[in-house]
């Protein structure tokens, strides 16, 4: 039997700022090496063995099902609901993600938010693009906002999962809302852009460039910073500015300590592990066959031991245990994963943006500190690992409503279960209105206390319970507990608010204890062995190849719920989020077409996935709407000079990251020397050119954020009207 807690950590920006990123969806290299000037660009490595593929970011539609936020503002009739102000929206959204707190009217404990007025963000230029000369203040008085849902909020088993599973940025001057959020139907997270959000604004919902997204959530989920979150309002030298705005920033408290934040990276760090335990319950387990099916099985069995029994573990000493899971597993392991599964890292270092004195620099960020730069894996997971990671994972899916409700549904079918009654002897020690007790049974000992109330009333706790076979279970609720005769108590034994069960999934009913004379006492332990029950549902459920419960498909909570709830007897409703019936047509961003300028094919070639687009972040100076593409250079030309010529210069030189980036370059670039490359020298003359009275080291000498600005030629003549 598996006990102990899992050692899960359970941190978001989403739209990290990637400036002038080129085309950024291929390899990043495991255990990241550094290119200096001239220096091979290195052997594009295997990322099979790693949980999330930046190479690969997928369609940015979903490929099945919607995203938790489709599911939170969709109105049920082929539209969208997003009521302005956002705090119209977070208010929503909490409603109807079932939040008890929302019901009660204090919507805020619902999230945790944190603000960010400078940041890493794609919008976290608006400020200065929004007002002409913008002073440092401004980007106090509209800091970016960041929301994550990061408890527990279902109030039934039918509610949304929303634990670290949906995450909105907010910038009020870009009228811009980034949305992360989880899809059950396809086991993955959806990039989502709420665009043109404000008063009298035509707002619409798409899903993002997912390889512009993947460029800097290399881990296809939710980032956050490193400790101690110095971007954030943490920072007390922040919150001081922020304050003096005197603004209201969404009902955000300004002035926190670094708990906020913690919660956020708890539950980003919780997120990065999706990936990999949606990897697991597939390819772990194998195709869809009934071997396949019964590992998966076996999968969830454990998981419910586990959430059932408060993360004490689960009975891997089952009999058939090895021939479910472990045998199973152990061959796609080897086949798979031979030397360890490696997953993503979900944090970027912490930055503080007020190190410098100058404020004309604060929105700089160092190549250092950049998202774009690629991040060598944050753990390699080994077979058991893994394993008590997947059944971990699994477990944090079933709600606290998801745990009262099975605990009903087996207390109404236990009559048939076995019961086994534990006798132990005690000595018990009394003082005052408490009493103290020490008791050893045939290889089970416990001790606790218990004690009356001046009105009499009784309550107690076994502090902690040892069994033969070494499992230890620690406070143990003596709950509604009376007296049943003379000198005689009973119990019932809950742990954390729920009926109280071990590793195995039984229930401890009842405690009584008997007092004798001279300070002794007999206690009993009863032990319903009512488990059983759903073992056996779940077995059914497998052998049954007409269901799907446990196919070769994503783990999906809703699914498995439902077939649990048929195979018990229960009626209950539908657990959200895969019927997407009176949603709106998912769309995403129609880009503009390629332009035909043979001077630009290197241009396009390299820099098109991110800047042939529609939107100001990454600046889209290849978009041929309205102007033309070699005007869209011209109007970057520093820029866009300024982040070729980091190909140049030594790592620990750079400025800012070098453009085309990286982890682009492993893919597009075939060659190993592509800092003195044909393709990188002709882009750099061509964007010389187009500077007027080109210096290179003056230009090179400036701050990048003095440059003229980024905007396409078309968006920034719109700017100065």
């Amino acid at each position: 039997m598996l006990e102990g807690k899992s050692s899960e950590s359970t941190a978001f920006l989403p739209g990290y700022d990637i400036g002038l990123a080129a085309f950024v969806v291929l390899l990043v290299a495991i255990g990241h090496t550094e290119i200096a000037c001239g220096a091979s660009l290195g052997a594009e490595l295997d990322y099979r063995a790693w949980a999330a593929n930046p190479a690969e970011p997928g369609p940015s539609l979903p490929p099945s099902g919607r995203s938790l936020f489709d599911h939170l503002v969709s109105d049920g009739r082929g539209g969208y609901e997003l009521p302005f102000p956002f705090t119209a929206l977070l208010q929503q959204i909490a409603l109807r993600a079932h939040c008890a707190h929302a019901r009660r009217g204090a919507y805020q404990d619902c999230y945790r938010a944190v603000l960010i007025p400078l940041g890493r963000s794609l919008q976290r230029g608006a400020v200065r693009d929004a007002s002409s000369g913008a002073h440092s203040e401004d980007f106090f008085r509209s800091p970016r906002a960041v929301f994550a849902m990061v408890d527990d909020l279902a109030s039934t088993p039918e509610a949304p999962l929303s634990k670290a599973r949906l995450y909105l940025g907010y910038q009020e001057t870009a009228a811009v809302v980034e949305v992360i959020s989880y899809n059950e139907a396809a086991g993955r997270f959806e990039f989502q852009i709420v665009k043109d959000y404000r008063a009298g604004g035509k707002t619409e919902i798409v899903y993002a460039n997912r390889a512009v997204c993947v460029a800097c959530h290399q881990n296809h989920a939710p980032l956050f910073s490193r400790q101690v979150w110095d971007e954030t309002n943490a920072n007390t030298a922040i919150a001081q500015r922020l304050l003096a705005t005197g603004r209201d920033f969404y009902g955000v408290r300004v002035n926190r300590g670094v708990g906020i934040p913690q919660a956020i990276d708890n539950a980003v760090n919780g997120a990065n592990l999706f990936a990999a335990q949606q990897l697991l319950w597939r390819k772990g387990c194998g195709a869809d066959d009934l071997p396949a099916r019964r590992c998966r099985a076996a999968v969830f069995t454990a998981a419910l031991q586990y959430a059932l029994s408060g993360d004490l573990g689960y009975d891997n000493a089952d009999s058939e245990w090895p021939e479910k899971l472990d045998q199973a597993f152990a061959a796609n392991w080897r086949q798979h994963w031979p030397h360890g599964l490696a997953l993503p890292d979900a944090s970027v270092p912490n930055r503080d943006p007020l190190q410098t004195e100058q404020s004309a620099r604060w929105a700089h960020v160092a190549a250092k500190f950049d998202p774009l730069q690629p991040r060598p894996y944050s753990a390699v997971w080994q077979q058991d690992e893994a394993q008590r990671q997947l059944i971990a994972g699994v477990a944090v899916t079933l709600t606290r409503a998801d745990l009262v409700a099975l605990n009903r549904t087996l207390a109404r079918k236990r009559g048939k279960a076995p019961t086994r009654a534990y006798s132990q002897r005690c000595d018990i020690t009394r003082h005052a209105r408490r009493v103290a007790f020490q008791c050893e049974g045939q290889g089970e000992r416990m001790h606790g206390r218990w004690q009356r109330d001046a009105r009499g009333a009784l309550s107690g706790v076994i502090d902690e319970l040892r069994w033969a076979d070494g499992t230890r279970i620690s406070a143990l609720e003596l709950s509604d507990m009376r007296s049943a005769g003379a000198r005689a108590y009973r119990a019932a034994l809950r742990r954390e608010g729920l009926p109280a069960r071990n590793a195995q999934g039984q229930l401890f009913a009842r405690f009584s204890m008997r007092e004798l004379a001279s300070g002794r006492a007999s206690a009993t332990l009863e032990v319903v062995e009512d488990f059983s029950i759903v073992r056996a549902a779940l077995a059914n459920i497998a052998a049954d190849s007409r269901e799907d419960v446990f196919a070769d498909l994503p783990f999906r909570r809703p699914v498995l719920l439902a077939a649990l709830w048929r195979a018990l007897g229960v009626a209950l409703p539908a657990a959200c989020c895969l019927d997407s019936s009176g949603m709106p047509a998912a769309q995403t961003e129609a880009l503009p077409a390629s332009a035909s300028e043979p001077e630009l094919a290197t241009f396009f070639r390299y820099c098109a996935t991110c800047h042939q687009s529609n939107e100001r972040s990454p600046p889209s100076f290849l978009h041929a709407e309205g102007t033309s593409a070699a005007q869209g250079v011209r109007q970057c030309a520093q820029r866009i000079y300024y982040r070729l010529a980091m190909w140049q210069q030594t790592p620990q030189a750079r400025e800012k990251t070098p453009m085309p980036p990286e982890i682009a370059l492993r893919g597009l670039y075939a060659h190993a020397d592509w800092p003195r490359s044909r393709e990188l020298s002709a882009m750099k003359s061509y964007a010389a050119r187009a500077i007027e009275n080109f210096d290179e080291r003056a230009l090179l000498a400036q701050p990048y954020e003095a440059l003229r600005s980024c905007l396409s030629a078309r968006t920034e003549k719109g700017a100065q009207q």
